[in-house]
């Protein structure tokens, strides 16, 4: 009985030797993995930082884009601008500013120098530039559905078309989406829309007005 007590005195003790024998490389194991995961993951937060264009590359690029539909819309004629014809132009202007929306809102949390990059990537740019790119983008669609709206031979055409695209809400989704990446946009880019506020509430678009305290 001696015997078989010592026996199991020593098997309790070699098995308890076990977990320290292993502990020390299987916690280095896990140690090094989560080193190499970090690595991993600060690597992919560079590379999406990299690769993702600034707020001042997506506008620029939005402007480029726009300009084939808004040229549409402005030769239209009395004789022409029908709903017909308006509605697919709007929707082109529509469809480039939402993606530009969705460009803008893959920048949210990504460093400043990547949000405020020039179109380069050499630098950063200021709230004034990017409140300029903004601006233009506004005006530009504004200038061109106002004028638009004296061309129509029933300005109920056009209205009815901003509606039906969705351009308020589309318009009101770029401003936000810059707004939150670029503080202080609202007060830099006031003193540049002029009179976009009198063509917003004309076009019934006040919603992209009142983002930026112009209506």
């Amino acid at each position: 009985m001696r015997s078989f007590n010592v026996l199991s005195i020593a098997a309790v003790a070699a098995f308890s030797l076990i977990p320290f024998v292993s502990a020390a490389p299987v916690d280095a194991a896990v140690a090094a993995a989560v080193d190499v995961r970090s690595v991993a993951v600060a690597a992919a937060a560079d590379v999406r930082a990299r690769d993702c264009p600034g707020v001042a590359t997506i506008l620029t690029d939005l402007s480029i884009n726009l300009a084939d539909p808004l040229l549409g819309l402005s030769y239209l004629t009395p004789a022409n601008a029908t709903k017909e014809n308006i509605t697919p132009l709007l929707q082109v202007v529509v469809k480039v500013s939402a993606g530009a929306v969705v460009d803008l809102t893959a920048l949210v949390g990504l460093p400043i120098e990547t949000i405020l990059a020039s179109v380069d990537g050499t630098t950063t740019v200021t709230v004034d530039v990017i409140a300029q790119l903004l601006a233009n983008v506004l005006l530009s669609i504004g200038l061109i559905l106002s004028t638009l709206l004296g061309v129509c031979l029933d300005p109920e055409i056009l209205l009815s078309v901003v509606v039906d695209v969705e351009l308020g809400l589309c318009l009101g989704n770029l401003v936000s989406a810059v707004i939150a990446l670029v503080g202080g946009l609202v007060d830099a880019i006031v003193g540049l829309l002029g009179s976009l506020g009198l063509i917003l509430t004309s076009l019934n678009l006040q919603i992209v007005g009142k983002l930026l305290n112009i209506c």
